[in-house]
């Protein structure tokens, strides 16, 4: 086996290994609810903790 080989198929499982986390943290993300949505609570949140505010 030549440098050539090793270095192909060590790129190659590198390749493999950051298609997979980056997989992980997509399906992870798919779980939680959207962007826009954590947004608006936590503005309603904050809004109905100032207006009890004296």
């Amino acid at each position: 086996m030549s440098t050539t080989d090793i270095v192909v198929l060590t790129s190659a499982a590198l390749l493999c290994v950051a298609v997979a986390i980056v997989a992980v943290i997509a399906l992870q993300e798919l779980r939680r609810p959207l962007l826009k949505g954590r947004l608006d609570d936590l503005l309603r949140e904050v809004s109905a903790k100032k207006d009890n505010c004296p």
